[in-house]
């Protein structure tokens, strides 16, 4: 349910549902937790395409850019109503790995991605956190497995206590 505090009455030459959303101090007084879900779920029940943009200077700008970008690339898809592949949310699998076609990612922690993949442009979306604009193209979690663990299963069998070797 949409929250009415959300909500102003107003004049206004557009015709409904058209309203105000008036976000004024919302980080300070409400929280700004809630204005993604409530966006998102208003742009889910409704037709009308909307762009949020913050506008000024001071701490408070500072202060949603910086929650935006602490926000991973699948979260941030999300958010946008669009569903993705995805498992673990923690960079150990596979699940949620991309090629990057254009721009930058910056993925710290994508222990589930080797560097020899990660320098061929794979990246994990659940870990990664754009650095530029992005074209990326997703791939077949088996795909990337196989790309990735493929060479030590198809050398028979894997003995216990043997390190295996980063190429």
């Amino acid at each position: 349910m949409l929250d009415d505090r959300f909500l102003i009455e107003h004049e206004s030459t557009f015709c409904e549902p058209y309203r105000l959303l008036y976000v004024g101090s919302l980080l300070d007084h409400k929280g700004v937790g809630i204005l993604m879900p409530v966006l998102e779920k208003l742009q889910s029940e409704t037709e009308i395409e909307f762009k949020l943009t913050i506008v000024g200077d001071g701490e408070l700008r500072s202060e949603l850019k910086d929650q935006a970008q602490a926000l991973d690339i699948l979260e941030n898809v999300e958010n946008q109503g669009v569903r993705l592949p995805f498992s673990c949310r923690h960079g150990a699998c596979t699940t949620c790995a991309v090629r990057v076609l254009s721009g930058e990612i910056y993925h710290p922690e994508a222990m589930g991605l080797s560097p020899k993949l990660h320098e061929k442009g794979y990246s994990l979306l659940c870990v990664g956190y754009p650095r530029s604009d992005l074209e990326v193209e997703t791939q077949d979690e088996d795909e990337v497995y196989e790309l990735q663990f493929g060479r030590y299963f198809g050398k028979g069998k894997v003995r216990p206590g043997i390190p295996l070797d980063e190429d």
